[in-house]
């Protein structure tokens, strides 16, 4: 199986990133705000009195979802390169610290 080499500096800003969207996720304030958010977003949707207010309503809740989806994304990607390095340390023979 032929391996593609990617550039050791951009496996280690996916890493950086990845780390910091976790610590932001993780973090009790950010998910009560994003709690917060998903409430009133639903409230505004079921107390809405016209299509419009409903759609403007979700919409605000489905880019909550967005956000939080790509917080998973690049905690996702982060991992992964994470482990891109530690696989190439390991072929050549040097472990990562």
């Amino acid at each position: 199986m032929q391996h593609t080499t990617i550039d050791p500096a951009l496996l280690q800003q996916a890493v950086v990133r990845g780390q910091r969207a976790k610590k932001i996720s993780d973090d009790p304030a950010f998910c009560e705000i994003v709690k917060q958010l998903e409430q009133r977003y639903i409230a505004e949707w079921r107390a809405s009195g016209t299509p419009e207010s409903r759609e403007v309503a979700w919409a605000k809740l489905n880019a909550l979802e967005n956000l939080i989806l790509e917080f998973g994304a690049v905690i996702g990607s982060g991992t992964l390169a994470s482990r891109q390095l530690d696989n190439a340390a390991r072929r050549s023979g040097n472990p990562r610290i």
